[in-house]
């Protein structure tokens, strides 16, 4: 067996340290790189998130909406060493406030040279599409929906607050579903006045349920009880109505519905109430419809809730 002389282990040992400088300095540069892109990232990010506060105006409409930005950590590529790395990802959670749905949340991308800023945001029921600037904390965007362009939004950064980011979406939705019904449901008493004829006293019922939702979701619905208190017989004088509630306007306006027919008379069960409530006397009053036509005016008293 032959021993290695010194001058070989001295060659060996000379090879190894130059490889090691050839690579190591190398390798730490580029992670140092990757860390320092990492961490402007972040800042950029940071300097934006929280909640924006506007309106979109487009098509003869104006539509107040809310957004947040936010970042979280999205697993990347692997770096120089081969190692799994999370980079920072910018999401939007978006709302419209005209309507009660779910909010919708998506991937988007800002460049901080120029401003530019697009993504697009979606739920299980609708895809949105922005495009357009985001400068001194203030959105300038043109929104685009399935149906086409909604308008254009501007909205100014109200609160570094990124707190409602992290509220489950179903769970949200439930909650302001919850407390805007809780603005209708009620037993209302009061007349309907015909356009000929006597006064006659009813009853509207409005109640919130709960139901699950074809995702699987909880939800609810509301329905109404509508009562001619003036017949004896309930087969008669009570019909059970879908309820359509518009919340954005002022006053709230409310639609009762039912739809049926007897067997011998075409659309004999179809009745419409519409008409609008005053949340602050509890007055709910409108027209009220049948198969014939318009019935007359009615005007009820919310009596409780």
């Amino acid at each position: 067996m032959k021993k290695w002389t010194p001058i070989i282990a001295l060659a060996i040992s000379f090879q190894l340290m130059t490889t090691s400088c050839a690579f190591g300095p190398s390798e730490n540069e580029a992670e140092k790189e990757e860390l320092k892109d990492i961490e402007q990232l972040k800042n950029t990010y940071s300097a934006i998130q929280g909640e924006y506060k506007g309106e979109i105006v487009g098509n003869g409409r104006t539509i107040p909406v809310m957004a947040w930005l936010y970042w979280v950590l999205e697993p990347s590529t692997a770096n120089s060493k081969g190692e799994k790395t999370f980079i920072p990802s910018l999401r939007m959670r978006y709302r419209q406030l005209d309507v009660i749905q779910r909010d919708q949340i998506g991937a988007v991308r800002f460049v901080s040279s120029s401003g530019d800023f697009l993504g697009t945001v979606s739920s299980t029921s609708a895809v949105t599409h922005f495009s357009g600037s985001l400068n001194q904390s203030n959105l300038n965007l043109t929104v685009v929906k399935n149906e086409g362009t909604l308008g254009r939004m501007t909205a100014r950064r109200i609160s570094a607050d990124i707190q409602a980011t992290s509220k489950n979406l179903e769970e949200d939705f439930f909650d302001r579903l919850k407390l805007a019904h809780q603005r209708v449901v009620g037993l209302y008493e009061g007349h309907v006045k015909p356009a000929s004829g006597s006064v006659y006293p009813i009853q509207i019922e409005i109640k919130s349920f709960q139901r699950v939702s074809e995702s699987g979701s909880l939800t609810l619905l509301l329905k109404a009880v509508y009562r001619r208190l003036d017949f004896p017989d309930p087969t008669v004088s009570e019909r059970l109505m879908d309820a359509s509630v518009r919340f954005e306007l002022f006053p709230i306006e409310i639609s009762l519905s039912s739809e049926g027919s007897a067997s011998a008379i075409p659309n004999s069960y179809f009745l419409a109430i519409r008409g609008n409530l005053d949340e602050v006397s509890g007055v709910y009053k409108g027209e009220i419809f049948d198969r014939r036509g318009s019935q007359g005016r009615f005007e009820v008293l919310r009596k409780s809730n």
